[in-house]
């Protein structure tokens, strides 16, 4: 008997970070004093352009959630969730967070000192000396984590993100054993929300909220036009709160999710913009590890230069892909990728 394909997959999860990838350069790029700095050009008035780049911050759940989602049901479809599976999920997970880090660091380590021109050393200097194991635990994603000096201002999420991977198999055996009332506690005693969103993810794994969303809406067009509904209040709400509150702190739980089943229930059926956001997404991981390099660090003036809102991001998105394309067909062409498969496992993907 054929398996009935599951509402969300691969190619979900793709289209989502596409939007989400959107969303963090956006974030970044016209952060508060950077439109008035550069004399940013907008069609809208530049505090709602800069409130509309708050918003973009909702991005970090959304990725959190759709790693946890994705960790849990593999630990779900399991016939035997143990401890080697715990293992074989955390390798592959940190090979492939590891082998993207390790293969852009020295890259731009030397691009910043030989092409630039702008010292290293004073970075990763403890006052008095140049200190190798900063940059060493920079490079491997722990700088954040350990208070150490960072290379990329940026990439403190890859530490968030390694504590993420190693966290999510304890919080799914413990929502196993308590359910959703996880999701509440975590909502209610924790200042910081992404811990929620990481158990709301973990729930939609273990509950099969996609697929029961997914029976629900098809039993009628009311159902559907009544998610989608749900899905821009829940946003147009999410957004008011940030504007009203000057932050996404108390709605990054739940901000990311109305993105994620819009684009598994409707964004997805339209083909060409579905494919265009994959494409974004395939390469969203290395565009994060690159575009602050661009915009801020070696070629702020440049990215600036283009004056007009929707010109900056335009540009600064695609030389942040152009750059991920050609990483990764040198990836290719010196066997790197089937270094990285190796070393994750062989049912690496």
């Amino acid at each position: 008997m054929e398996q009935k394909k599951s509402a969300y997959t691969v190619q979900h999860s793709m289209i989502a970070k596409g939007i989400f990838i959107i969303m963090l350069l956006m974030h970044h790029v016209f952060y508060g004093s950077a439109i008035g700095d550069f004399g940013v050009e907008t069609v809208l008035k530049p505090e709602t352009l800069w409130m509309l780049s708050t918003y973009g911050k909702i991005c970090v759940g959304g990725f959190a959630f759709i790693s946890a989602y994705g960790m849990a049901l593999q630990l779900r479809k399991s016939e035997k969730p143990d401890a080697v599976l715990v293992k074989t999920i955390w390798r592959r997970r940190l090979v492939k967070l590891e082998s993207a880090c390790l293969f852009i660091y020295p890259i731009a380590v030397l691009y910043k000192r030989l092409v630039v021109g702008q010292e290293v050393k004073e970075v990763f200097s403890d006052g008095t000396a140049f200190q190798p194991v900063y940059m060493i635990l920079d490079a491997v994603g722990l700088a954040d984590f350990l208070r150490t000096p960072r290379l990329n201002v940026t990439w403190w999420y890859l530490s968030f993100a390694i504590c993420l991977i190693l966290a999510v198999p304890a919080l799914y055996y413990l929502y196993r054993r308590v359910g959703i009332s996880l999701f509440f506690l975590a909502l209610f005693v924790f200042s910081d929300k992404k811990i929620a969103i990481i158990i709301l993810g973990i729930a939609f794994a273990c509950e099969d909220w996609f697929d029961r969303i997914a029976a629900y809406i098809e039993q009628g067009l009311i159902r559907k036009i009544g998610l989608f509904l749900v899905c821009l209040i829940g946003i147009y709400t999410t957004y008011t709160v940030t504007v009203y509150t000057q932050s996404v702190e108390s709605i990054e739980w739940v901000a990311g999710v109305f993105v994620i089943l819009l684009v598994t229930f409707y964004l997805s059926k339209t083909i060409l913009l579905s494919r265009i956001l994959a494409f974004l997404g395939k390469h969203s991981a290395n565009i994060f590890l690159i575009h602050t390099f661009i915009y801020l660090y070696f070629y702020e003036e440049f990215i600036y230069s283009f004056k007009r809102a929707g010109m900056i991001l335009l540009v600064l998105l695609g030389l942040s892909l152009a750059v991920s394309v050609v990483l990764e067909l040198v990836k290719k062409g010196i066997r790197y990728d089937r270094l990285v498969q190796r070393l994750a496992g062989q049912n690496f993907s």
